[in-house]
Parts: C-alpha cells; sequence; structure tokens
C-alpha cells in the first residue's frame, strides 16, 4: 500500500498501476479500511471477473453501515455486472454469496440472480415462440404485479398494440420506486433498441408525472444515434425538464450515476453539455462542468508533451 501511495504521488495517472490495485484489494479483502477500498473499487467500472466481484462483497459488508448510498450503488453494480456478464462462469458459492448480500440488506436490487445462470440451465419460456413458429397464448399484461410485467417487457418484445393496451395500467402506478424504476428501464434492452418497426413507449407517459419525468430522462441517457453516441436525445430531457426542472435534474445526476456504473459511452460528456445549454441550464456550471472534464482527461494521461502554444499561436495570421 505504502509503495502504491509513493507511486501515485509521482504519476498523474498510469493504467499500468490498475491490476496492482485491483490485486490489492483481493489481497486485503476489505481488512485495512473497507471505505477508502469501496473507493478504490469503484473506480473499475467494467471488470466483472469473480476473482475481482468477490472480494467486492465482503467490502461492500464491512462498510455498508458507514455509507449506505454509496454501498447501496455498489451492490447495484456487483449485480448488474454479474447478470450482464456474456461468458458465464460464476462459481455457485459466488452466486449464493451474492443472492444473499442481496437479500440480507433489504432485497435492494431486484432480484434477478437466475439469470446469471441462464445460458447454463436456460429453460424455453412459457411466454415464447413455440418450434413450429406459433406463438404461444399471452397472459393479460394488466394483470400482472410490477415485477412481473418488468420482467416480461425485458424478455419479450411488446407488440404496439400491447404498449397502448397498457395505458390505463401506467397510469395508475404511483410515483417512482424502486419496481416502477425497474418497470421503466425494462424497456431498454436491445430487443426494443433494435426493433423494427420501433415501438412507441411514450403513449405511457403523458400524463405529465413523476414517472413520465423519470421516463423522458431515462430516454435522454440510453438513447442511442446510429453511431453509438450517447445522450443525442435532447428533446426527451427538454420534455421532462418542462414537466418539473428539479426532479429531472435529479433523475439525470441518478441515472447517469448508473449508466457510468455499468458501461463505457460515446461522446457522453459533449452530449451532456449540450443537453445543459439546451435547456438554458446555469451557464457559470456549465462552463465549470466542461473545465471540470478537459482536468479529468489531463489527469488520465500518463504522460503529457509540453507544447509551445504560445509560439503556435504567434505563427497563426489572421485576415
Amino acid at each position: 500500500m505504502l509503495y502504491l501511495q509513493y507511486e501515485l504521488l509521482r504519476t498523474s495517472y498510469d493504467w499500468r498501476l490498475e491490476e496492482s490495485l485491483q490485486r490489492l484489494i483481493t489481497k486485503t479483502n476489505g481488512n485495512i479500511n473497507p471505505n477508502v477500498e469501496l473507493l478504490i473499487a469503484r473506480t473499475f467500472i467494467l471488470e466483472n471477473k469473480e476473482w475481482f466481484l468477490k472480494p467486492c462483497l465482503n467490502i461492500f459488508e464491512k462498510s455498508k453501515n458507514e455509507t449506505k448510498q454509496l454501498c447501496r450503488a455498489f451492490l447495484i453494480s456487483i449485480h448488474d455486472r454479474a447478470k450482464n456478464k456474456e461468458n458465464q462462469g460464476y462459481s455457485d458459492s459466488f452466486i449464493n454469496d451474492l443472492r444473499e448480500s442481496i437479500l440480507r440488506n433489504g432485497n435492494i436490487v431486484p432480484v434477478e440472480i437466475e439469470k446469471i445462470k441462464r445460458d447454463i440451465n436456460h429453460e424455453e419460456s412459457d411466454l415464447s415462440i413455440k418450434p413450429n413458429g406459433s406463438k404461444l397464448k399471452r397472459r393479460d399484461l394488466s394483470s400482472m404485479s410490477t415485477i412481473e410485467l418488468s420482467d416480461f417487457i425485458k424478455e419479450n418484445l411488446l407488440s404496439q398494440e400491447e404498449v397502448n393496451s397498457l395505458v390505463d395500467y401506467f397510469n395508475k402506478l404511483n410515483g417512482v420506486s424502486e419496481e416502477t424504476r425497474r418497470l421503466v428501464s425494462s424497456f431498454y434492452t436491445n430487443i426494443y433498441r433494435y426493433a423494427s418497426p420501433k415501438i412507441d413507449t411514450s403513449v405511457l407517459f403523458k400524463n405529465n408525472s413523476e414517472l413520465s419525468v423519470y421516463y423522458w430522462v431515462s430516454r435522454y441517457v440510453y438513447d442511442y444515434d446510429g453511431w453509438f453516441r450517447s445522450l443525442v436525445n435532447i428533446a426527451a430531457f427538454t420534455t421532462a425538464y418542462k414537466i418539473d426542472k428539479q426532479q429531472s435534474i435529479n433523475y439525470l445526476c441518478e441515472i447517469l450515476f448508473q449508466k457510468l456504473n455499468l458501461e463505457s459511452s460515446n461522446a457522453l460528456s459533449a452530449n451532456l453539455i449540450n443537453g445543459l445549454t439546451a435547456i438554458n441550464y446555469d451557464s457559470e456550471i456549465i462552463k465549470q462542468s466542461w473545465e471540470n472534464l478537459f482536468e479529468g482527461i489531463a489527469y488520465r494521461l500518463p504522460f503529457k508533451d509540453a507544447y509551445p502554444w504560445d509560439e503556435a499561436l504567434k505563427s497563426i495570421k489572421y485576415e
């Protein structure tokens, strides 16, 4: 630990030290200072190997009573990284430990542990398509619980008629909760992203409720363009901002936090500033954000060549 501290003092950022930090976390296993280890572990937002996630669970358990909100987000990121791993290879002991952590801490994450093992023990859904191509009879969507509907939407592409049939169901939902957050996010799986023709889910959120704000901010954060650039749907953000200014900013911070914990993004920072500019947000905050972005980029560079900008600018001829 002392060696790494000296190295970090001498180097602004060096990717070659990352694996050293990861290995350090697996060795200390929350036994030195779990709060510090938690902050270090959170910087590795894409690492989903078991050898790394297992000590992360121990760090969570040892620090959860001191930094509850931060630990809650940390457990969610561990769960989602494990769930979204393409090549399944987790041991039963890790999966059981993850399940127990979630249940023991108030079930703060929608439990989808079985989906981690689904590629190995896949069972055909009774709501899918039969081998002969005929569709099985679907249950009445409006009779499902919120969690059941979320799971169904996530794994089965709804027709536009089915979406339209859920308008009354969504109008009766009260406020934004963990369950309704999960319901909104169920429309952001790849089967909806690549659906052709596109399914219009906005018909479910036209009552200008708090959930509508959450939906439109989610659209802003999770919609992509043809080049997979993030935060391109600025119209969605302005729609949310017109409904409720403060809630839209609050949900933007919340959903962006989740996104940055789970994936890398293309053109996110530039389009975030474009979105804030579109709603005429505080210009000083936008300017400070821009400066912070450049400072963050500079900090991540392991080495920076000095460049004589003053001399270069003098040589430019202005007409």
